[in-house]
């Protein structure tokens, strides 16, 4: 692979979130933590893509291959995470009650 090349996903894996970003300001401004947890998603997907798309050329296997060996795992670390934000959604309205 070429420096170029290797230049041009660094570029992409910049560029992206920033273009989609500007569609989603005004969620920004009323949702913050929405739209942090869109462009964190993007950003993961994107970057996982990336990445399998470069290490396709390195290794030649297909994307697929790749999406499992990387993305897959990536997706199964996060299903703790949506788990510990369930159980503290579903106590912050008694947090907020005994704060009060």
């Amino acid at each position: 692979m070429t420096i170029l090349k290797k230049v041009g996903y660094g570029f992409i894996l910049c560029v992206v979130p920033y273009v989609t970003a500007i569609p989603l300001v005004p969620l920004m401004q009323t949702d913050l933590f929405f739209f942090k947890t869109i462009m964190i998603v993007e950003g993961t997907l994107e970057g996982g893509l990336l990445s399998a798309l470069y290490l396709q050329r390195i290794t030649r296997r297909s994307v697929s291959r790749c999406f499992i060996d990387i993305c897959a795992r990536n997706v199964a670390m996060g299903a703790p995470l949506v788990a510990i934000g369930y159980v503290l959604e579903q106590k912050s309205p008694q947090i907020r009650e005994s704060t009060s």
